[in-house]
C-alpha cells in the first residue's frame, strides 16, 4: 500500500466519525436559519440578474458552481454564473458569488482535529497532504449544497428582475463542480 492510499484510509476513517455529526448539525442550522439563507441566496441572484438587464444578456443557463479554490483562500464561494443559450461558449457571462459559509463552518476544526490525529499515525505529514484531506472531506458536503439548491432555485422564477431579464423560454439551472460535468437540478419557465 501506497503512502498516498494509507493517508487515504486514515483519512475515510476519521472522516467517517466527523461527518455524520457535522451532517447533523448543519441541517440543524439551515431548518432553523432557512428563510434568512433563502433571502440571502436570492439577493446574490438578484445581483447577477440586475448585471444581466444592465447589459441585456438573454440568459439559457444557470450554473451554480463549488470552487475548489474557495477552499485554499477560505471564502468557501459558489459561482453562480448567468449564460446565454450556448452555455459554455458564451462570450460574455455574467458572474455572481454567493458563500454559504453556514456549511463548512465546522470544515477547519474537523479538518485540525483530523490533522492531529494524523500526525500521530503518520510520519512527516506534508501541508499539501493536509489541503488533500480537506478537499476530500469537503466533497461530502457537495451534496448537502445540492439538496439545499434543489429546494431554493425554483423560488429564482419569483423574482421581479427575473420577470424583467431576458431569456430562452426554458431557463436550466446547472449545480455541480467548476468547469466539470454539472447536474440540471431545476429547469424555470418563462
Amino acid at each position: 500500500m501506497s503512502r498516498q492510499e494509507d493517508i487515504e484510509n486514515k483519512v475515510m476513517e476519521l472522516a467517517n466519525q466527523k461527518l455524520e455529526y457535522a451532517i447533523k448539525r448543519i441541517t440543524d442550522y439551515y431548518k432553523k436559519h432557512n428563510a434568512e439563507i433563502q433571502e440571502d441566496f436570492l439577493q446574490a441572484i438578484g445581483h447577477g440578474l440586475q448585471q444581466c438587464i444592465e447589459s441585456k444578456k438573454k440568459i439559457g443557463f444557470i450554473t451554480i458552481s463549488i470552487l475548489e479554490s474557495s477552499m485554499i483562500t477560505k471564502t468557501y464561494d459558489l459561482q453562480i454564473a448567468f449564460w446565454n443559450a450556448y452555455l459554455y461558449a458564451d462570450d460574455n457571462p455574467v458572474y455572481e458569488y454567493w458563500a454559504p459559509s453556514f456549511i463548512y463552518a465546522y470544515l477547519d476544526s474537523d479538518i485540525e482535529e483530523m490533522e492531529k490525529s494524523l500526525k500521530d499515525q503518520v510520519v512527516r505529514l506534508k501541508a499539501y497532504e493536509v489541503l488533500g484531506l480537506k478537499c476530500q472531506y469537503a466533497t461530502n458536503f457537495y451534496f448537502l449544497i445540492g439538496f439545499m439548491m434543489k429546494g431554493m432555485v425554483p423560488k429564482i422564477a419569483n423574482l421581479c428582475k427575473y420577470q424583467e431579464t431576458d431569456k430562452e423560454e426554458l431557463v436550466k439551472v446547472l449545480f455541480g463542480k467548476y468547469m466539470e460535468k454539472q447536474t440540471e437540478i431545476c429547469c424555470l419557465g418563462v
